[in-house]
């Protein structure tokens, strides 16, 4: 019985072929598209999913009340840092982020090869909020010195070829030497911070003075709480 109606649809296939086509045709696609899409799902909702503890891990927004109309801005003045640790419970880590025009392609040099390479500034807790795959280097230390920058593997290719750099200097800007204290794994399309340097926060307010004690809004800041029971009040 499966053998006649199998040998009838092929006859109604190759009866009506232009028929057929059209449909297995559009088939295929709907098929092919409905697989596409729930790939693109599937990537999109992965974002960020690299991280161990992403779901404790938190961006602060801040709230402006402009002409009694409230909006919400995802950068933070750099100095809330400082009280937050103390002042909001619940807080494991908190590490502030360079923003804007601060933030992006830098000339990074050594000896013949130069580069513009996108960098940001951060404090040494953002190793700890972030677990990267560490290549060379240790997180617990690796932007501890203000004159530190930490690699990806890509960038390292760059600028050292096959050497170990740890422990190298590099140049940003063609005047300012910093010291390399690790190498990290490339970083996947589907993470929301990409860079190919990191450097401390410290260098950068060496930089820019005047994000010294600044309540504008300037940068980005991102917390770790020490359990998810901590959000109610930590949001509070």
């Amino acid at each position: 019985m499966l053998k006649l109606n199998f040998k009838i649809a092929l006859r109604n296939l190759f009866r009506n072929k232009g028929f057929s086509l059209i449909n297995i045709g559009g088939l295929a696609i709907g098929l092919a598209c409905c697989m596409l899409l729930l790939l693109y799902v599937e990537y999109e909702l992965s974002y960020d999913k690299q991280f161990k503890a992403i779901d404790r891990n938190y961006l602060v927004r801040v709230n402006l009340n402009v002409n009694n109309h409230i909006i919400t801005e995802a950068a933070s003045p750099p100095n809330m840092t400082k009280f937050a640790l103390q002042d909001v419970p619940g807080i494991a880590y908190i590490s502030r982020m360079s923003l804007g025009l601060n933030q992006g392609a830098k000339l990074f040099s050594r000896q013949d090869h130069k580069f513009k390479l996108n960098a940001i500034w951060v404090e040494p807790s953002f190793l700890k909020i972030f677990d990267y795959h560490f290549i060379y280097g240790d997180p617990a230390t690796a932007l501890n010195d203000p004159n530190a920058a930490l690699l990806t593997a890509s960038t390292a290719k760059k600028l050292f070829g096959d050497e170990n750099p740890i422990g190298k200097t590099i140049k940003y800007d063609n005047r300012k030497l910093l010291k390399v204290t690790a190498v990290i794994q490339d970083l996947p399309k589907n993470q929301t911070n990409q860079f190919e340097v990191l450097q401390t926060w410290a260098f950068y307010e060496e930089e820019y003075p005047q994000q010294k004690n600044n309540w504008g809004i300037s940068c980005i800041t991102f917390i770790q709480l020490k359990n998810n029971n901590s959000f109610a009040v930590a949001d509070a």
